[in-house]
């Protein structure tokens, strides 16, 4: 049995295949991305959370999948970023998966290409830590809508294709080249508006404050829209019912000329009504949409130029494929198709094509190549030999224009350990760190989360590693490593539980160790120890493991 996990911005959806079979275990409800602090009890909780009950206890926080980009360092009452992962996916597997877990073998997430080595690793490692029985692998997004679309069409797309995900807290918008009948897939790139873009979030917004406020409360409309701006207002309960009414109005529209809408007072009265039809709906909207046009206009048709793929003031693309839950919204799709001029098409279910494409993987990945061009670069911190004054070094491994297997390992650089690039200020003593600069698009004109990690902080004795020191970058596991593997630091994580087998590399590390029996893999992790010498090697090497790590 081979599970899809989609971790969207707002919603997650979950499926597996089991004989050729798809299963969508979400098939009534979607599950938000949503974490929350009772701010009583001091607990975390997730999914559908009953706010409208508990307004004032709960400090929600939703799209918090974004903060593995911006801010991973962010808390949540005492809780870490990755102890909210955890315990998020944690979630999933208690409340979705609980009757299958022992029949899953594979499980495949879906990452969106503009995450970075860490936050790729962070989920990585969450998946491992949650399910540490199966085979894992992340899968970027585009790649896997594509592959969920050709699995039910027979007439599988190929060539060159843009993939635009209009999701719930993010648009997404992608080139993919397709060659030998879809057995290679080339992810050429993946931009994206934020959720304060472009999205189904931003369009509910759009709603309430073009719509909702000047139609419904025309006296008021002043002063609520002031409100607007208020911290306190934005997580109040009136403005999630406001949201939830305009996310229904939204999708009523696209099966309907026009709805009704009941709009909750703010001063306790009674509701109103508000007679919404698609016309007002296009015309009232019409800022919102052209965020969208524009972006489109300028940041993707300066890449689709740098590709190839727009020459002579037109398109040459092959398909323009459109999904996402948000993709419905009413006049969207017209404005897609006058601004592209190619025929759309959409999968036979726009939400849930993704989780479909991720659980194939997991059962087909053997039988379909995929190649990405990394969006990020390499760069080596050095220190002036005089001076002392340090600075950043490009490393001439041009990930922006290289087709990397998503399941190799390549080396980025050869680093002599007597060069400006030893960080150390003992004699005897080596300290590299590395750092992953995302690719800067001087023409992007909205958010791309531009931005800078360390990815390689790596400390060690100088006589015990090999001269020159090899660098590997291994897309498999989204890390750096040398030939001195046993040694390696990988740039910190923040989070504030510091148990050092909770992290699954360490693991991996133990498991490879030549003395070491994998067959006690499985006592050791449930804790049920033995003395005997392979026993007392183990810990030997744990306490080696836990001092280079610490």
């Amino acid at each position: 049995m081979h599970v899809g996990f989609d971790f969207g911005t707002s919603y997650t959806k979950l499926g597996y295949i089991k004989d050729d079979s798809f299963v969508n275990l979400c098939p009534e409800e979607r599950i938000p991305s949503l974490a929350a602090l009772h701010k009583t009890e001091k607990s975390l909780l997730y999914g559908y959370i009953d706010i409208e009950s508990l307004p004032a206890e709960l400090v929600t926080w939703p799209f918090f999948k974004l903060a593995l980009k911006r801010n991973r360092n962010f808390y949540l009452g005492n809780y870490s970023l990755l102890e909210i992962l955890t315990g998020y996916f944690t979630f999933i597997k208690n409340e979705y998966l609980r009757n299958i877990e022992d029949s899953m073998d594979s499980l495949t997430v879906s990452v969106p290409n503009y995450f970075g080595m860490n936050a790729r690793r962070i989920i990585l490692q969450t998946a491992k830590q949650v399910f540490p029985s199966v085979r894992h692998a992340l899968l970027p997004e585009p790649v896997a809508a594509l592959s969920g679309f050709n699995s039910l069409t027979d007439k599988p797309v190929s060539g060159e294709v843009l993939s635009i995900d209009i999701g719930g807290g993010t648009s997404d918008i992608s080139f993919l080249s397709l060659a030998g009948d879809g057995q290679e897939i080339l992810l050429e790139t993946q931009l994206q508006m934020g959720h304060d873009a472009f999205s189904g979030s931003e369009i509910d917004k759009a709603i309430i404050q073009n719509i909702f406020f000047p139609l419904g409360f025309k006296e008021e409309s002043d002063e609520i829209m002031s409100q607007l701006f208020n911290s306190s207002f934005n997580h109040s309960l009136h403005y999630y019912q406001l949201l939830r009414e305009a996310e229904r109005v939204k999708i009523a529209l696209n099966h309907q000329f026009s709805v009704k809408a009941t709009i909750p007072s703010l001063n306790n009265n009674s509701c109103i009504s508000l007679e919404i039809n698609r016309d007002l709906f296009a015309q009232r909207l019409q800022p919102v949409f052209s965020r969208l046009y524009n972006y489109i206009d300028n940041t993707v048709k300066n890449r689709a130029n740098q590709l190839g793929l727009w020459q002579n003031d037109k398109w040459t693309l092959d398909h323009v494929l459109i999904m996402g839950g948000a993709s419905k919204t009413p006049g969207l799709q017209k404005l897609l198709q006058d601004l592209l001029g190619t025929s759309l098409i959409f999968p036979e279910d726009v939400e849930f094509n993704v989780v479909r494409g991720l659980s194939l993987w997991g059962a087909r990945q053997a039988s379909t190549r995929v190649k990405t061009i990394y969006p990020f670069q390499f760069y080596i911190q050095k220190r002036d030999m005089y001076s002392g004054k340090q600075s950043l070094e490009y490393l001439p491994f041009d990930t922006a224009n290289l087709e990397l297997d998503i399941n190799a390992c390549y080396p980025i650089a050869t680093i002599p350990l007597t060069s400006p690039f030893n960080l150390a200020n003992e004699t005897g003593k080596f300290h590299l760190r590395i750092y992953e600069v995302e690719e800067h698009d001087p023409e992007s004109v909205l958010e791309r989360f531009f931005g800078q990690d360390t990815v390689l902080d790596f400390q060690a004795d100088a006589e015990q590693l090999s001269d020159p020191l090899e660098i590997i970058f291994d897309l498999t596991n989204y890390s750096l490593s040398t030939d001195n593997s046993l040694m390696l630091q990988e740039a910190p994580i923040a989070a504030t539980n510091h148990d050092f087998l909770n992290y699954a590399w360490a693991w991996e590390i133990i498991d490879s160790y030549r003395y070491f029996q994998p067959a006690l893999a499985e006592d050791m992790q449930s804790e049920k120890f033995t003395n005997d010498d392979d026993n007392s090697i183990r810990l030997k090497l744990l306490s080696v493991l836990q001092l280079l790590t610490s």
